[in-house]
């Protein structure tokens, strides 16, 4: 049977009312799992406040333990900008990030208008879109009108910055014949990622790769990609180890082929190159001279 989670958002804007009322608070969000309705027993509850003025010197004293919580993490991410609190309620985890409007036009602008890849930078950005509001509504949609013009350079950036894919003999051979399994899931989980940020710049979603989380519902949510992509990333890991080179194969294929309908404007050609590249086995020394 599974457990109803719906009073993760309750909770929620009980813990951001202690906010709300603080002068130079703008607007609260709630983003993460909760906020996509994807939330189990093991998920944190992630509250962001915007200020218009911050005020450090109140955060210094926990705010939510006058209600029960206990904070066990307290500390400045960017100088002046923003902080983190971690709380637990009961075996409830809370994260409660705390950030200047200054600072968050700053990103927002980096990455909307000058298409700035960084990963965390679209990690953020794209995490506001998925968030519900707590305070603040009129705020907050305000911010994701903006957000919503997701800008050309980035998507074919990152069509562009991730169009490689190791051949099939390299998982095969380098990896599952010489019983390297590390070497394995790793070419592995960076075909994954590199696919992943290639559906996102043909779906013009932001996305950060080094932050994945359930790579199948991730996939589901690119307009552009191969068949059953988000099942066919997440069989990948239950798959016979022997099959996956080919399963993996025909999802790198099937991408390309979408790069090239969707962005003629980006060349597959030296991609395709690399990916159909073979090599045979080397068991002896090859010929080779010396200069005379």
């Amino acid at each position: 049977m599974s457990l109803d989670f719906s009073w993760h958002l309750e909770l929620a804007r009980d813990v951001a009312a202690h906010y709300a009322s603080r002068s130079g608070v703008a607007f609260i969000i709630l983003g993460g799992s909760a906020a996509r309705g994807e939330t189990d027993a093991w998920s944190d509850l992630d509250i962001l406040v915007y200020w218009d003025a911050p005020d450090p010197a109140w955060l210094e004293t926990p705010p939510l333990e006058q209600a029960g919580a206990r904070r066990f993490t307290w500390r400045v991410t960017f100088p002046d900008e923003v902080w983190l609190e971690q709380y637990l309620i009961g075996a409830q985890k809370i994260d409660v990030a705390h950030c200047s409007l200054a600072w968050w036009e700053q990103i927002v602008a980096e990455v909307v208008d000058q298409a700035d890849p960084t990963d965390w930078k679209q990690g953020t950005v794209g995490g506001f879109l998925d968030s519900v509001a707590l305070h603040g509504a009129a705020g907050h949609e305000r911010w994701r009108r903006r957000i919503a013009h997701h800008p050309d350079a980035l998507a074919r950036h990152m069509v562009e910055s991730h169009l490689f894919f190791y051949p099939p003999w390299v998982i095969e051979n380098q990896g599952l014949a010489r019983g390297d399994l590390f070497a394995f899931h790793d070419v592995m989980m960076e075909a994954i990622r590199n696919l992943l940020a290639v559906w996102a710049g043909l779906s013009r979603v932001y996305f950060a790769k080094e932050k994945l989380k359930r790579p199948g519902r991730a996939a589901e949510r690119m307009a552009v990609r191969p068949r059953d992509a988000g099942a066919r990333i997440d069989a990948l890991f239950t798959l016979p180890r022997e099959r996956v080179p080919a399963a993996l194969g025909a999802l790198i294929t099937e991408t390309l082929d979408l790069v090239d309908v969707h962005r003629p404007d980006v060349d597959t050609a030296r991609a395709r190159r690399v990916f159909a590249m073979t090599l045979d086995p080397c068991t002896g020394r090859p010929a080779f001279g010396r200069p005379s």
